[in-house]
């Protein structure tokens, strides 16, 4: 699955491998909400996102590892159907993606501030 193919890009160092599985594991989650439209708004948004930003982030910043764990844990969330325990970890890891993103700005400083 994703996250195998995530985990073996991440020994080969293939950022690009590494960027297309992290898009495929967030795929499989959303496009279970049943809104086409969002499943189409969020496949436009990580299409242009996973061939630039993120393989181009890992590269400087290679947040991949806490990502991973992350993942690991939502996935087993979802399989044992617990949607409260899911929605925290989403919550989490949604926060956990702002606060890398943001330690990663050239200033350092708060990405909604930059303007």
């Amino acid at each position: 699955g994703a996250l195998g193919d995530a985990r073996q890009a991440t020994e080969l160092e293939d950022r690009l491998a590494l960027a297309r599985a992290n898009r495929h594991f967030h795929r499989c989650l959303y496009r279970e909400c049943g809104n086409q439209l969002v499943v189409e708004l969020l496949d436009k948004l990580s299409d242009q996102l996973v061939h630039g930003v993120i393989s181009l982030l890992w590269e400087r910043w290679p947040t991949w590892l806490a990502e991973e764990e992350e993942h690991r844990l939502l996935l087993a969330a979802v399989g044992r159907g617990d949607a409260r325990e899911a929605e925290r970890l989403v919550r989490r890891h949604i926060s956990g993606s702002v606060t890398r993103l943001d330690r990663a700005s050239p200033s350092g400083g708060r990405l909604e501030e930059k303007a």
